[in-house]
């Protein structure tokens, strides 16, 4: 499960509330059939709910004594103890680091280290803030590719929060996001499903009613988003570097604050962001036609 938001907007906190790390809240929090309370006054927090924070902090000792930090305190056998560590320092691919003190890691290896120390644990519910926030390439796809095999083997729940769209569509299986205080499921917009190809001039994905310049890919994807920000709208084709541009009708506006989100119906359903100044100028109405441009890098590949 992802948590989308903004910085500030309180994703950190729920994450906190839910680690028990936060005890003054109104309303209830329940773990199974026990209250927030009951839960971890029972001494079940450091095995079954585990928190990784945005900042991974590390002892000034070796990658292998920080990633058996957490099984020593929880009175690990230390037979069992170093061949769980060994193991995730593998499934991470950390091996070659486990005599490294850990203030020399870059900050792609700290957050992997930190993330092995929890996992040595095998909590029940992993509570992940921001885990791909400031991680190299290498780092984030070794990261996701972990955290997909931990679901996939029916190991580990985990509930994480980002602030990036693309992200939570590509590894969640629900997502809700953070407005106006309310946790709400989140209905994104420009989403759309179909197949990729590649062909003499580039890589296409067809929706069944467009087709899309897209990015070349290693993996054909099997859904495509398009930030409602890269969407460019004008009264005629726009002489630019867009590769993608489709006509279209003006279905709804919606103001908000000093943004408008236009609803265009492309042979598939758009959501533009403008600016309420940029409105103005053009004198988009409804039900007026419009051409739509993006630009082949504005789409994400899912």
């Amino acid at each position: 499960v992802v948590i989308l938001g903004e910085n500030g907007c309180g994703k950190s906190t729920l994450l906190r509330l839910l680690a028990g790390l936060e005890a003054t809240f109104e309303g209830e929090i329940r773990y199974g059939d026990a209250r927030h309370a009951q839960f971890f006054s029972r001494g079940s927090r450091p095995r079954e709910v585990l928190l990784l924070s945005q900042d991974a902090v590390l002892f000034d000792h070796s990658v292998e004594r920080n990633v058996a930090y957490g099984l020593r305190l929880a009175g690990v056998p230390a037979r069992e103890a170093g061949q769980r560590v060994a193991e995730c320092l593998r499934e991470l691919r950390l091996e070659h680091l486990a005599r490294r003190r850990a203030t020399r890691l870059s900050g792609g290896e700290a957050r992997r280290v930190a993330l092995a120390r929890v996992l040595a644990l095998e909590p029940r519910f992993l509570l992940l803030d921001e885990p791909f926030a400031g991680v190299d390439q290498d780092s984030r796809l070794q990261i996701e590719a972990l955290l997909g095999r931990l679901v996939d083997a029916g190991r580990t729940m985990i509930l994480f929060t980002t602030h990036q769209t693309d992200l939570a569509l590509r590894l969640a299986h629900e997502v809700y996001h953070v407005s106006g205080g309310r946790l709400e499921p989140f209905h994104p917009t420009n989403v759309f499903r179909g197949e990729a190809h590649r062909g003499p001039d580039g890589c296409l994905f067809r929706t069944g009613a467009l087709e899309v310049e897209i990015p070349a890919f290693d993996e054909p994807p099997r859904a495509i988003h398009i930030p409602a920000t890269d969407l460019i709208l004008s009264r005629t084709p726009l002489d630019s570097s867009a590769r993608n541009c489709f006509s279209g009708t003006v279905q709804a506006l919606e103001l908000q604050g000093e943004t408008v989100q236009v609803a265009v119906w492309a042979g598939e359903p758009f959501t533009a962001t403008i600016t309420a100044s940029s409105l103005r100028e053009h004198g988009f109405q409804l039900g007026e036609p419009v051409c739509l441009s993006f630009k082949v890098s504005s789409v994400r590949l899912l």
